[in-house]
C-alpha cells in the first residue's frame, strides 16, 4: 500500500477500545481492543503522508457465533436493555455503511478514527 499511495486499512475495534462496562467481565477483550484502538492511532500517524488511511470500527453487541451464547442469557438481555440507550444489540447491515465510508475515497481526509457503532452505549 505504502509503494502504491494508496490503501484504507479498516481494523476491527469495539465499544470496549474506549470503555469498560457493568455486568460484563471483560478485562482482557477491553485490553486487546484498547490495542486495537493505539494500532488505528499509531499507523495512522505514522502513514498519514503516504496515501494510506488506517481507521477502525467500534461495534457494541452484534449476534454472532462468538456472541450468540451470552447474549441470548437473560442477564445479557438485561444489561442491554438497562444500559444500551437503544435498549438493543445491533442488526444485521448496520455497520457495513461505516466501513464502506471508511473504504471509499470520501474518507481520503479521515484518518486515525474510531467510528463506535453502539446504539449510545458510549454515551453513558
Amino acid at each position: 500500500m505504502i509503494p502504491a499511495h494508496y490503501g484504507r486499512i479498516i481494523n476491527v475495534g469495539s465499544i470496549h477500545s474506549t470503555v469498560s462496562m457493568t455486568g460484563f467481565h471483560l478485562s482482557a477483550y477491553g485490553t486487546t481492543k484498547g490495542g486495537v484502538l493505539m494500532l488505528t492511532k499509531s499507523l495512522a500517524n505514522e502513514w498519514a503522508k503516504t496515501g494510506v488511511t488506517v481507521n477502525a470500527i467500534g461495534p457494541a453487541y452484534f449476534s454472532s457465533e462468538m456472541t450468540s451464547a451470552a447474549l441470548d442469557s437473560d442477564e445479557a438481555k438485561k444489561i442491554i436493555q438497562t444500559y444500551c440507550p437503544m435498549g438493543r444489540i445491533g442488526n444485521p447491515g448496520e455497520l457495513d455503511t461505516a466501513i464502506i465510508y471508511f473504504a471509499s475515497e470520501f474518507s481520503s481526509y479521515t484518518t486515525g478514527q474510531l467510528l463506535q457503532i453502539d446504539g449510545g452505549w458510549t454515551t453513558i
